[in-house]
């Protein structure tokens, strides 16, 4: 994890603190149940869901292709990783679902999109994206700084997308990477 300000701000970065008018409030209350923090002691664990789509199972297949995987980096430089969920607005606690991108999202079901895999209620971050399963290409992990608040329209660069991608690579990852 980096420490120095300015060093972060060069890799990733200067800290955006996105409107509270854009983060829903179970956004700022719930964590997905999926998040965990990538760092050399869960990279493993990790790097086995990576691997049930290498060793060509077609149960992963239709997982990836079919759910969304976010990342973000924070504050201080960490990165956290997490399905995107589904959280029912009435029993937030028991019912929750993976977003499923082939169908329709479900009324009453929001999303926990990027903010909600942060600490604190003002839901500062650096760059965020998707990392996106297509098994058509070269690479079939690829990074995206696909995030409406934290990785398009707000002064991110492919060199702060490429800084996570290295992240990722030294603990084990490949993937590839797309700047939109």
């Amino acid at each position: 994890m980096v420490s120095d300000a300015t060093e972060l701000e060069i890799d990733f970065g200067k800290l955006i603190t996105p409107p509270l008018a854009g983060i829903a409030v179970h956004e700022i209350e719930y964590f997905p149940e999926s998040r965990i923090e990538l760092r050399s002691e869960t990279s493993a664990a990790i790097g086995r869901l990576f691997a049930m789509e290498e060793a060509k199972l077609k149960v992963a297949d239709l997982l990836f292709r079919e759910t969304c995987l976010l990342w973000i980096v924070d504050s201080v430089g960490r990165i956290w990783i997490a399905l995107e969920e589904l959280i029912h607005k009435d029993y937030p606690k028991v019912a929750r679902m993976p977003r499923v991108r082939s169908f329709p999202r479900v009324k009453g079901f929001p999303k926990l999109g990027h903010p909600s895999l942060l600490e604190g209620s003002r839901k500062s971050g650096r760059i965020a994206g998707e990392i996106v399963y297509d098994r058509g290409l070269a690479q079939p992990w690829c990074l995206t700084n696909s995030s409406g608040r934290y990785g398009l329209n707000c002064g991110r660069t492919e060199d702060q997308l490429r800084s996570v991608q290295l992240r990722f690579q030294s603990l084990g990852f490949r993937l590839g990477m797309a700047f939109v």
